[in-house]
């Protein structure tokens, strides 16, 4: 998400430089934000672009976290789904932390995504 020497970013030129009949993206939340852009931000640019979403919550030391268990407002962007052309979704732990099993991150994040009515 950072600008070339062009001051283009290089996901723009691409959703800007291919047709949405043939190419779509994938989104990873965790990434986006991360990289201090705004995912409703590029679905309101860029409607029906995203396909697929990579689901990950972000700690506030900015590591991997379980959905819920973070910073990332989830709820905001998981009410933006049909803006997005969002069709599947991914939840995904790259790394856990202070002892905390994958499959158990995993089963956070599912909950978490099932209290705010998405599932």
């Amino acid at each position: 998400f950072m600008e070339d020497e062009d001051g283009v970013v290089p996901i723009d030129y691409m959703l800007e430089n291919t047709d949405p009949e043939y190419v779509n993206f994938q989104m990873d939340l965790f990434w986006v934000t991360k990289a201090g852009a705004d995912p409703v931000a590029y679905f309101e640019k860029y409607h029906g672009r995203f396909k697929a979403w990579h689901v990950k919550d972000m700690d506030e030391q900015g590591r991997f976290a379980p959905v819920g268990k973070g910073s990332i407002d989830f709820k905001r962007i998981l009410a933006q789904k049909e803006l997005s052309g969002m069709e599947y979704y991914f939840v995904e732990q790259d790394m856990t932390f202070d002892g905390l099993k994958p499959l158990d991150a995993i089963q956070i994040s599912h909950n978490a995504l099932k209290e705010i009515g998405f599932e």
